[in-house]
């Protein structure tokens, strides 16, 4: 079996999956938006994922790469 390292620390993992218990209620509230977490708490909201990353970065003294952003999907979204 062949390991690869993700480089997600805990801290990032633990916030998707709060992420996902929460998804229903952040759709609600954040829909059309892009949002990110950080240490269980939305950080950073808006229509632009870089505008987002950068706040989320400057909230946190973080790089934006142990910051999980994720999109609420709107009405418009096709799969």
């Amino acid at each position: 079996m062949v390991k690869i390292d993700l480089g997600l620390t805990k801290d990032f993992i633990s916030a998707i999956s709060w992420i996902e218990e929460h998804r229903k209620d952040l759709h609600k509230q954040y829909q059309g938006k892009w949002i990110a977490v950080y240490d269980n708490k939305v950080v950073a909201v808006g229509k632009k994922i870089s505008a987002v990353e950068k706040k989320a970065e400057q909230k946190t003294n973080h790089p934006f790469r142990e910051i999980p952003v994720v999109y609420m999907e709107d009405s418009h979204c096709i799969y």
